[in-house]
């Protein structure tokens, strides 16, 4: 079943399994393994951190913390952290809009783009959620690195990230796609993928056949 995060959806599948395994014979149902999560909506959980770190009460706070280097520009960046930039974005953005000039911010076109590559509708896509979701973070990640403007910002995107890619170990769909897709099978996960987690991932595979 795909569908999006909310927790009356897990109630659901929870209860959905309850149901099934008490028939005789049990089809032993495992909910966890029978739910696929809406890429759509996690990507869109993870900016909407990002966004909401902008207007925290203590963003200014925690940049300081981030950015060790006490210098003129980080002061004034700070500051201008202390009047809503958000807001001020906002307002720009209109402007732009306004005027027919447009500019992508990175930070934001990096989910979009992956997003828009997992809505296709001339294939299925499902195969593409961890590769995908992958490079996404990886992305973040670098952008974190080069940007110590951002970094505090991003890893709170990351955060939310990490946890719904760490809930994917728990759906073998993923996997089992990526092994009957001829484009990709096991390369992507061999290339990219620690050895131990190689065999977890032939192992959930063995065990199906």
């Amino acid at each position: 079943f795909s569908m999006d995060n909310a927790e009356n959806n897990t109630s659901m599948m929870d209860q959905l399994a309850d149901l099934l395994n008490e028939r005789e014979p049990p089809l032993e149902f495992v909910a966890k393994d029978r739910r696929i999560m809406c890429f759509a909506h996690i990507i869109n959980l993870c900016v909407q951190d990002v966004i909401s770190g902008f207007t925290a009460a203590d963003v200014a706070d925690d940049l300081a913390r981030a950015w060790r280097d006490d210098t003129e520009e980080k002061d004034k960046y700070i500051e201008a952290m202390r009047g809503n930039p958000l807001a001020l974005a906002r307002y720009a953005v209109r402007a732009i809009r306004a005027s027919g000039i447009r500019r992508d911010e990175p930070m934001v076109q990096v989910p979009h783009k992956v997003q828009q590559q997992m809505s296709t509708e001339a294939r299925p896509t499902l195969s593409r959620a961890v590769p995908s979701f992958e490079l996404f973070m990886t992305a973040w990640e670098k952008m974190q690195q080069e940007n110590r403007r951002l970094a505090p910002f991003i890893e709170v995107g990351l955060i939310k990230a990490r946890r719904y890619y760490n809930r994917m170990d728990n759906t073998k769909a993923y996997i089992i796609s990526m092994l009957v897709d001829p484009f990709l099978q096991f390369r992507w996960i061999k290339m990219h993928w620690a050895q131990d987690w190689v065999v977890r991932a032939e192992e959930s595979v063995i065990t199906l056949v």
